[in-house]
């Protein structure tokens, strides 16, 4: 299954560049983008779909370099 959960940010996570990154990763508009990460900063994880494994394996790189905590 192509899915990632991000489970929390770590201190100084470009939050900013993550929002843009899991709109162009996951295909959702930049207001869910920001809504989704909103939530993980709130506590809550979140789970993102990725259209292919190509796409979630680049994804997982690119959050992980930006600050996020991924499961």
């Amino acid at each position: 299954m192509n899915t990632l959960k991000i489970v929390r940010l770590k201190p100084k996570t470009k939050v900013v560049s993550l929002m843009a990154a899991v709109g162009r990763y996951s295909g959702v508009g930049l207001g869910d983008a920001k809504a989704l990460i909103e939530n993980v900063i709130g506590g809550e994880p979140v789970t993102l779909q990725f259209e292919s494994e190509i796409k979630r394996t680049e994804f997982r790189a690119l959050a992980e370099s930006l600050g996020a905590v991924l499961d």
